[in-house]
This record gives C-alpha cells, sequence and structure tokens, in this order.
C-alpha cells in the first residue's frame, strides 16, 4: 500500500493548522490570566490608611518627646564641648611642660645638629670608607675547630 504525496501535504496542513491553533489558544489564556492577577483583596485600602496614621502619630509623639528633652541635649553639648576643651588646654600645659624640662645632664638645652657641610651627589656611585666586615666573628659567631 503506498501512501500519496497528496495524502502526506494535507496531513502535514493539519499538523501545521494545529499547531497555530493550539498557539492561539495558549496566547488567549495568558491574556486572560493577566486579568485575575491584579485582585483586589477587600478592607485592604482601609487597613493601609489606619496604619499609615498610626505612623504618624508615632512621629508626632516622638518629635515632641524630642522637643522636651531638647534643652537638656543642648546642655550637654555644651558640657561636652567646654570638657573637650578643658581636657585639650591640659594637654597643651603637659607637652610645654615636658618640652621645657628636656635639657641636657650640664642643664643647657640641647643645640640642633648642623647638617654636614658635604652634600652627597645620588648621581654619583657611593664610595665605601671602610670595607665591610666578613669575618663570622664580627656577627657574634665562634668557630670551633676540631
Amino acid at each position: 500500500m503506498t501512501v500519496s504525496t497528496l495524502a502526506i501535504e494535507r496531513l502535514w496542513l493539519h499538523i501545521i493548522a494545529y499547531r497555530i491553533w493550539r498557539h492561539n489558544q495558549r496566547s488567549h489564556q495568558l491574556r486572560n490570566l493577566e486579568d485575575y492577577v491584579a485582585l483586589e483583596i477587600k478592607g485592604l485600602k482601609s487597613n493601609m490608611l489606619k496604619v499609615a496614621q498610626r505612623i504618624e502619630r508615632l512621629n508626632t509623639k516622638a518629635a515632641a518627646a524630642f522637643d522636651e528633652i531638647g534643652g537638656t541635649l543642648e546642655q550637654g553639648l555644651d558640657d561636652i564641648t567646654a570638657q573637650a576643651k578643658a581636657h585639650h588646654e591640659d594637654d597643651l600645659a603637659f607637652a610645654a611642660t615636658v618640652l621645657e624640662n628636656s635639657t641636657t645632664a650640664s642643664g643647657e638645652a640641647e643645640q640642633p645638629k648642623e647638617p654636614p657641610d658635604e652634600v652627597m651627589d645620588l648621581n654619583q656611585p657611593r664610595t665605601q670608607t671602610e670595607p665591610p666586615q666578613t669575618h663570622p666573628a664580627a656577627f657574634g659567631v665562634q668557630l670551633i675547630r676540631s
């Protein structure tokens, strides 16, 4: 039994038509689903308004309480700044005392060291005045001879 090409073409067209029909059906279902997503919950709006009013009342109570203690907070800040200035002045007085007491054993103040007369040229190679000590005794190592 042979199947004609005309029958195969008809079957192929039925399959394509079915696919188009199924695609349209799915897209129609998705469009209808969008209508059901935005459901209104009864009383939700009134509950949200009540919550907003409660938050507003709490804000006004907090602002009133802050205004009551606001003067004491300013006084506390003034006290803290006064204490900080006093401690700062004490620290400066201590530093001045320490610097006044920094003298040599002879009682004279130390003189600042003068810079050397010769300034080394950094572009020139460095010359060594002493050879490096390579003897192990220079590093505190004792050689034991057997």
